[in-house]
């Protein structure tokens, strides 16, 4: 499971559902937003958690 800091990883709060849904951890992540793989700060946050 993510676990989210204090940063977000994306302009907007829709994506704290992505990371919190369960049976999907990380997978939801591309579900999410069409920016996730546009947008490295998620990576970032993964290796800081």
């Amino acid at each position: 499971m993510i676990r989210l800091s204090d940063q977000r990883p994306f302009a907007h709060g829709n994506h704290r559902e992505g990371y919190l849904h369960p049976e999907k951890s990380d997978r939801c992540l591309k579900l999410i937003t069409e920016d996730w793989h546009k947008c490295d700060r998620w990576r970032r946050a993964n290796l800081v958690a």
